[in-house]
């Protein structure tokens, strides 16, 4: 039976907050009871209601996870006659990294419960017997001594009721031997191949992580409902394809106020659509009268396109704060890093935050992949933070194609990388992970293999690994 037909009209009807209806690849969607769920915030999915989001689905760069989610929230698909335009998915050119473990073991015939307790029994018995008599034997090492001389010297030796009593006493032992071996293996379980336990093992849950209070500060200059419009001051090439674009507050002498760990979102019309995108400012609160965006310009992007067709004094309208982490002092003891290309933007506004305040003891472990030297951003600011701070940070550098006087890792992202940068994998620290899908597709069999708790669709501040 074939999907549900919906109109394009049908789906704007469903534009409300408690109501949301959109279209992903010309397939409806009702993401109306997944919106407090949403990691992404519900701002996003509210400002997508009614509409095609494909373009903002698949710039965001979501896992096949939440492909596979969507599934769930299915509705129908786009009649025929409606159907949008094919966009076309943009994959940055990261090696997805196999990471299969094979472990090697004896194969056993095993014929369940009942061949389980016939080894049981028959190791039990030989036990038994075998501690039995070594008891006996050296409980009675003097007699059994003397009638070894008297064999050896032909003599004849009443010993039948010796003979009788020790092999009584080895009865009772054996016996005793399989009723306590018995209790114990019941209680311990010993006895089972440790292929027959799950294949992860059960990991002690990370320390529940408590808001810690926010103290007082500067307003936000922005509203996380209403859209205002900042003017572009300031635009640089920093590299072949990367933009920093310094927008204009509307109070100069204050800050954004964007708290840490936040993004805002920026909409814009382009052609007859009107296209939203997030993005995490690399300016904090210590940078008055302006919010930096670092951003890179792809071929397919619709929104990065037209942000590098902007000229000063060029208006965009911007919306926030946004977001499922907000960080305090105290989050973690340790915290653990991997970041690929763009994804260093909410990287570095954290690591900004915490070398600047010398209150905070927290130790970032930092691994930030890319293809080649020209596209690893923000690299002057961190080797220079790094420098400062040293008890605060530490940063490993990769390159998938590395020049030949590379000091950092060649190729990607692997599990000795991970094991080595990355600082005391300990239940009181975290993990933080932004990249592109590829990427982050093979970081997330790594800590599998390590043990960590993956991270989920449903990525909240109180996880182990947290997924911007």
């Amino acid at each position: 039976m074939g999907l549900k037909t919906v109109s394009v009209r049908d789906v704007q009807e469903h534009n409300q907050p408690d109501d949301i209806w959109m279209v992903i690849h010309n397939k409806v969607y009702n993401v109306t009871n997944y919106l407090e769920d949403h990691p992404g915030g519900v701002d996003i999915l509210v400002g997508e209601a009614g509409k095609d989001a494909t373009q903002v689905f698949e710039d965001v760069g979501h896992s096949d996870e939440a492909r596979e989610l969507l599934e769930d929230l299915l509705v129908g698909e786009i009649q025929v006659s409606d159907r949008y335009a094919t966009v076309e998915v943009y994959r940055p050119t990261f090696e997805t990294v196999s990471q299969t473990t094979t472990i090697h073991t004896k194969s056993q015939p095993s014929n369940g419960t009942a061949s389980w307790y016939g080894r049981a029994l028959s190791k039990i018995f030989i036990f038994g017997i075998f501690g039995g008599a070594t008891y006996q034997g050296y409980h009675h090492r003097k007699l059994l001594y003397h009638v070894a001389q008297a064999s050896s010297k032909g003599l004849r030796v009443s010993g039948g009721q010796f003979w009788v009593g020790f092999s009584m006493a080895s009865v009772v032992h054996v016996l005793l031997a399989f009723g306590v071996v018995s209790w114990g293996a019941s209680k311990l379980d010993f006895q089972q191949d440790f292929t027959a336990f799950p294949a992860y093992r059960a990991q002690d849950p990370a320390t529940p992580f408590t808001h810690a209070p926010v103290a007082a500060g500067p307003a936000c200059q922005l509203d996380p409902q209403k859209w205002r419009k900042l003017t572009l001051q300031e635009k640089v090439k920093v590299s072949p394809n990367v933009y920093r674009f310094v927008f204009e507050l509307p109070d100069s002498s204050r800050p954004l106020g964007l708290p840490v760990g936040q993004h805002v979102a920026i909409r814009a019309q382009i052609g007859d659509k009107m296209v939203t995108r997030s993005y995490t400012p690399t300016s904090d609160n210590r940078d008055f009268g302006r919010v930096d965006l670092l951003v890179k310009a792809y071929p397919t992007g619709i929104m990065t396109q037209h942000l590098e067709s902007l000229v000063i004094g060029d208006k965009v309208e911007f919306r926030g704060p946004k977001g499922a982490m907000r960080y305090t002092n105290g989050y973690a003891t340790n915290i653990g890093m991997i970041a690929g290309g763009t994804g260093i933007t909410p990287m570095y506004q954290l690591i900004r935050a915490v070398c600047s305040n010398p209150l905070d003891k927290t130790f970032i472990s930092l691994i930030y992949a890319n293809n080649t030297e020209s596209d690893v951003l923000l690299k002057q600011e961190l080797d220079l933070l790094a420098s400062q701070h040293p008890q605060n940070l530490r940063i490993h550098y990769v390159l998938a194609k590395p020049p030949s006087n590379w000091s950092g890792s060649a190729g990607f992202v692997t599990k000795a990388i991970v094991k080595e940068h990355i600082y005391e994998l300990s239940k009181d620290s975290r993990v933080l992970l932004c990249g592109p899908p590829p990427m982050l597709a093979a970081i997330k069999k790594i800590l599998s293999e390590l043990q960590i708790e993956e991270p989920t669709l449903l990525s909240g501040i109180d996880k182990k690994v947290f997924l911007f």
